[in-house]
């Protein structure tokens, strides 16, 4: 960005400007809103998350780790999993969202499952 400033005087400006030295805005990494939501049902173990960029860029979202067989849907960056019959222990969900222009930021979620009555 560089600012110029000048002045009219009897409709015509003056030969010199005042030039400010260039200032570089700096892009500033997408957050998530929150720790994220998770809930079972039906044997079924979900989490969501939402994350805004702050400079107001799209961002994407990215599975970095999900227990084993489980999907991550990037549109609407949640997960879903079956838990296995006997299941009991500490999972991790680790989500990167992305901005445009590089920006990036992790969340790191992590739950302890009880066994689930089938």
């Amino acid at each position: 960005v560089r600012v110029e400033v000048g002045w009219e005087e009897n409709g015509m400006y003056p030969l010199n400007f005042y030039t400010s030295a260039p200032i570089a805005i700096a892009n500033r990494a997408p957050e998530f809103e929150g720790e994220g939501e998770s809930w079972i049902e039906d044997n079924v173990f979900y989490f969501q998350a939402k994350a805004y960029d702050p400079d107001g860029e799209p961002v994407s979202y990215q599975a970095v780790q999900l227990p084993p067989g489980a999907s991550f849907d990037s549109k609407n960056c949640s997960v879903k999993w079956a838990i296995p019959e006997g299941f009991q222990g500490r999972i991790t969900v680790k989500i990167r969202v992305k901005d445009l222009s590089g920006g990036s930021n992790v969340l790191t979620y992590q739950t302890e499952i009880a066994p689930q009555s089938q």
